[in-house]
């Protein structure tokens, strides 16, 4: 987990983390790898894009109720991203038919998913378009839409900071397989050593992800202890374990199509200081999965051993 939701103590510890890591790499790539992720991480700015301007704007005008269809795809055609993944939501095999336009799509989906898509695009940007380690950055994907989708429907809420939490909560992993990444000359990292760094750190480097894309201290927090939410700030651990149960349940259920059993379940059971039905948030990830595999350019979602944590 992150040592805190305030970057001024999280960023010193991770550079330290990440210098020893260095001081153990057995290989040039290795040691490589390293100093890029230490110099990506060294700023403010992380070497990222900035969050979306229309995503932000989408967000301020869907939570002024109901807005006018016309404002909104007004909205979403500034971005052809935007336009793109709204497009292929509702050409889903949900419909009989595709859209006969872009205000009818928008219509199709419902502003709740529209939003969803609008938070979601930080995630496809070209900065994570990475070399050598593509598949493992979409599986991060994938698995935040899944986890995202449980943890707000525990929560009983559609939008807002849980879901943008589960959404992001492996983020930091794209920041270190972006680290990773080289050019066609270079030796790449061992993949066993690049998913240690990620295993290890990536909740902390999520934790700087989110206060570098301005997503306040509840996002970060869901973030950053979304592993051991008893140690988040009080006001702060029903998100962390609002999206700890919901990335448990969705490995659960990934695992459980093959016929195999992480523990998950009992690892539910045993939780204290949530009220939830283990049965029914298992259930509501099968469900979600169901819906992915029906929608064209959705991955598999990776699996995870509850135990673990690997």
């Amino acid at each position: 987990m992150a040592p805190s939701v305030d970057p001024d103590v999280v960023r010193p510890h991770l550079m330290g983390t990440l210098f020893e890591m260095s001081d153990r790499a057995t290989t040039d790539a290795n040691r490589d790898f390293l100093m890029r992720l230490i110099r990506s991480m060294g700023t403010d700015e992380l070497d990222l894009p900035p969050f979306p301007d229309v995503a932000w704007q989408l967000d301020k005008l869907l939570h002024l109720g109901d807005p006018p269809l016309a404002r909104v795809v007004k909205l979403v055609r500034r971005e052809p991203a935007l336009v793109r993944r709204v497009w292929t939501a509702a050409c889903s095999a949900f419909y009989a038919r595709p859209p006969n336009s872009l205000d009818h799509a928008v219509a199709r989906i419902g502003f709740d998913s529209l939003w969803r898509i609008g938070m979601g695009a930080c995630l496809h940007s070209e900065v994570f378009r990475v070399r050598g380690f593509q598949d493992e950055a979409d599986d991060v994907r994938n698995h935040g839409i899944v986890v995202a989708d449980v943890a707000a429907w525990m929560s009983g809420k559609k939008l807002g900071a849980v879901y943008l939490a589960g959404l992001l909560h492996d983020v930091g992993k794209l920041m270190v397989y972006k680290a990773a990444a080289t050019n066609k000359s270079a030796s790449p990292p061992d993949m066993e050593w690049v998913q240690s760094v990620g295993t290890a750190l990536h909740a902390s480097i999520g934790v700087m992800v989110a206060h570098a894309w301005k997503l306040g201290p509840e996002v970060a927090a869901g973030i950053g202890f979304h592993h051991d939410p008893a140690q988040a700030p009080p006001m702060y651990q029903a998100t962390a374990m609002q999206v700890h149960v919901a990335n448990i349940a969705t490995h659960t259920a990934v695992l459980s199509r093959d016929g195999k059993d992480s523990g998950g379940l009992l690892a539910l059971l045993a939780l204290e200081g949530l009220r939830f039905d283990v049965a029914r948030t298992i259930g509501k990830a099968h469900e979600i999965l169901d819906g992915l595999e029906l929608q064209p350019g959705i991955g598999e979602v990776p699996v995870l051993d509850v135990v673990t944590g690997e």
